[in-house]
């Protein structure tokens, strides 16, 4: 079975490098994105079963906030 992989988006590399630490230990595959249109590129590119989404990005626009 492959591990499901969770998108971590989070502009602080320290709380990234925790998320990403926690995530890969329990079996997570874990992609990471710092910015809100990287992280909209990589879904667009790519399969993933769940997101971690800081909510106050610096560069996120009304399009990419939550409703």
């Amino acid at each position: 079975m492959d591990a499901m992989t969770v998108l971590c988006v989070e502009n602080d590399p320290d709380s990234l490098d925790t998320l990403r630490f926690m995530l890969e230990g329990i079996g997570y595959d874990v992609m990471a994105a710092t910015r809100a249109g990287q992280a909209l590129d990589l879904l667009t590119t790519n399969n993933v079963d769940g997101v971690l989404l800081e909510y106050d990005l610096p560069d996120a626009t009304p399009q990419c906030e939550p409703r």
